[in-house]
């Protein structure tokens, strides 16, 4: 009988310690007449595989070159927000789980000052279901955050952290999102790709251990364009399903060897 119970406990700390997950990660480009969403297969590390064309956002000229993000919601649903002279708008999409997406709808207007004004870099819903978005400065990017009650509503604006990154990112952070681990990621143009990088995250305001994750080669019409990233958690069976199987397997026989 022990040697039963070694074998079950064995087998559930090993499923607990398995990646149960695999993620999507989509960037967006403009172009003249609308924003292109892109996406790829994740493993939740640093590869990147699988890309391909998810969906074309034909917005208008309101939205050219004045997306400043987008972001998976806690809803299921997909957000993307554009500058104006004064503030930030917010509107979200119907999302099938897959490349449809339906009933634009406007979420919130942030009137946020000149000092936002063609400095947002990117938004995203933490897992702690507050909202980010981020600006640059001469120096840095600043880093805020809103409590939101789930439909229109963001309050309680606070400063959360200010990421001395060098003139290297100035005028091109290109987005930011929260992974499926916890970590916080951010991307920056270069001349010729998007370099994505990856901080630890205390879930508070703490972000330290910085370190480069993938290089994005997209060629030239990337370039100055890409306007935003997020990533989906997606659960999908993994080796964790089938031991959580054995698992069963071997308590069924427990059971009837105890009877």
């Amino acid at each position: 009988m022990k040697k039963f119970n070694v074998i079950f406990v064995s087998l559930l700390l090993l499923c607990v310690s398995t990646n149960a997950y695999s993620t999507s990660f989509y960037m967006g480009r403009h172009t003249s007449t609308s924003v292109e969403l892109y996406k790829w297969d994740w493993d939740g590390n640093s590869t990147f595989t699988n890309s391909e064309h998810a969906n074309s956002f034909n917005l208008g000229t309101n939205w050219r070159n004045y997306t400043v993000g987008m972001t998976f919601g806690p809803d299921n649903k997909f957000y993307m927000g554009r500058e104006t002279s004064t503030s930030v708008e917010l509107y979200r999409w119907d999302w099938d789980g897959n490349d449809t997406f339906t009933n634009p709808e406007h979420v919130n207007s942030f009137n946020l000052g000149l000092n936002w004004r063609n400095y947002t870099i990117g938004m995203a819903f933490g897992p702690d279901n507050k909202f980010y978005m981020g600006r640059e400065t001469s120096t840095s990017v600043e880093l805020y955050k809103w409590d939101w009650d789930g439909n229109d509503t963001f309050t309680n604006s606070e400063h959360v952290n200010s990421f001395d990154l060098g003139l290297e990112w100035r005028n091109y952070t290109v987005g930011m999102t929260f992974g499926p681990d916890n970590k916080f990621y951010m991307g920056r143009n270069t001349s010729t790709s998007v370099e994505l990088y990856k901080w630890d995250w205390d879930g508070n305001d703490t972000f330290t251990n910085s370190e480069h994750v993938n290089s994005f080669t997209l060629g030239r019409e990337w370039r100055n364009y890409t306007i935003g990233m997020t990533s989906y958690p997606i659960a999908v069976p993994e080796p964790a399903t089938i031991l959580l199987s054995l698992i069963s397997v071997v308590g069924i026989f427990i059971r009837k060897r105890r009877r």
